[in-house]
């Protein structure tokens, strides 16, 4: 049993009405997870009447930033004094939400200089939560000395708590809280809205579909395994010759996501796959939402440890099977044989056979439909810790 969120002695308590001040380096309009969670979040606190505050990086500065990935003198420099005045300037409107005298929660996520806005401001009385949404690469002394500091920690998966905890990353107080799914915008499509779907994502091949259509959602970065995807698109597409891919969404700016990218569109003509696989690029919400109401499964080819890809929800919240990689939390969402399939990360041909099995099995996609919308979890019916925000 997750123990219940408390605050420490020098913060206030929460039991009544109370603010809530929400510190990110991924907010709105960047196009990604955190973001779709912080938007969920923020909307489902003012649904329940909770006043609530975003500080969060301009984006223009996380492209920048992005652009600027591997650069030690940009890092050590330019991004240093940006984040210590990103600080300094959540600061300045933590101690505005003080002044007006209702509690604070202050609920930073992501990037440890959020979790120093939070840490901090619990020096000025507030409460502090700080969500940890990616996987760490390394032992890290900064978290290991904050983390414990603050009020509870949230984990978006098992795996990623666990991952964390193996780097000396602890707490007293944690929860596990995946992202979740809005089921009167994500749910299985009706036959006309199928087929609706279907014509509105012609537009991406310039011609018909086929009988079938596979589809990748997320960022078009190495970690997200479009490059498996891709090498598996051969044999996916010989084997099932009406079949076509669909990935989208953005790729990094930096200079090795630009040769990412040219690589991905590389691999699509030496396979003279042009008329089969098409990358959109970034798509709006009510796109995004179409391509699952059109598609016959979704892959998540993840090579990372994927901490709870919230995509793999929404597609079976759309009634379609997931083949995911087994890696990081993936198999907290997907049930193995049930909602979908487990395959060995970086496999192609393992990636291949799974997607041609989920095409090939009308069966095994009815169980999964039945499945996703009885089951109402988004994943596996026996995942505990689910709590709402």
């Amino acid at each position: 049993m997750v123990p219940r969120i408390a605050p420490h002695r020098e913060a206030e308590s929460v039991s009544g009405p109370f603010r809530v001040l929400i510190v990110t380096n991924a907010y709105a309009p960047r196009i990604g997870g955190i973001s779709r969670y912080l938007s969920d979040l923020v909307s489902g606190l003012e649904k329940r009447g909770v006043s609530i505050e975003v500080s969060a990086t301009p984006e223009s500065f996380n492209r920048l930033d992005e652009a600027a990935k591997g650069s030690v003198l940009w890092w050590r420099s330019i991004h240093l004094l940006f984040v210590t005045t990103f600080v300094m300037q959540s600061l300045r409107v933590i101690l505005r939400l003080r002044k007006m005298g209702t509690p604070l929660i202050v609920h930073s996520h992501s990037a440890s200089f959020c979790l120093v806005s939070g840490v901090i401001s619990k020096l000025l009385g507030s409460s502090s939560v700080h969500t940890f949404h990616s996987p760490l690469g390394r032992p890290s002394a900064l978290l290991r000395a904050l983390a414990p500091k603050s009020d509870a920690l949230v984990f978006v998966s098992r795996a990623l708590q666990d991952l964390y905890e193996g780097l000396g990353v602890r707490a007293a107080e944690i929860r596990i809280i995946p992202g979740g799914v809005d089921t009167s915008v994500f749910h299985p499509p009706s036959p006309p809205q199928h087929l609706h779907a279907r014509e509105k994502s012609q537009m991406w091949f310039g011609r018909p579909l086929g009988e079938h259509l596979v589809l990748f959602v997320g960022r078009v970065v190495p970690e997200k395994g479009v490059h498996v995807l891709l090498a598996a698109c051969q044999e996916i597409c010989h084997a099932s010759p009406n079949t076509n891919v669909l990935i989208i969404g953005p790729f990094d700016r930096s200079a090795a996501g630009q040769a990412y990218m040219a690589q991905s569109r590389a691999m699509i003509q030496h396979g003279s796959l042009q008329d089969r696989v098409a990358l959109s690029g970034p798509v709006s919400p009510t796109e995004v939402l179409a391509a699952f109401q059109a598609a016959d499964v979704l892959v998540c080819p993840s090579t990372w440890p994927e901490p709870a890809a919230v995509v793999v929800s929404e597609a079976m919240a759309c009634g379609l099977p997931v083949v995911a990689s087994r890696v990081g939390g993936l198999h907290e969402r997907v049930d193995d044989g049930v909602t979908g399939l487990l395959i060995p990360p970086n496999d192609p041909h393992a990636l291949a056979q799974g997607v041609l099995r989920v095409l090939a099995d009308r069966a095994f996609r009815h169980l999964n439909l039945y499945s996703s919308v009885l089951g109402g979890s988004g994943g596996k019916s026996d995942q505990e810790d689910r709590t709402s925000a």
